[in-house]
């Protein structure tokens, strides 16, 4: 599982996503704008999906 975003204004995420996946990663959440520019409506999503027991 992981979290993904942009680092700058106007930078995609195809290589991260690619990445990702090539490392395995089955769950992907991914904000589209960097954190500065907006809620991260994800990330609030990937801390809901986590439980207790999950390993990091």
């Amino acid at each position: 599982m992981s979290l993904s975003a942009p680092q700058r204004k106007g930078r995609k995420l195809d290589r991260q996503l690619l990445a990702l996946r090539a490392a395995g990663c089955r769950k992907i959440f991914s904000d589209k704008k960097s954190d500065t520019e907006v809620e991260r409506e994800q990330l609030a999503e990937c801390l809901g999906y986590l439980r207790p027991a999950t390993p990091w």
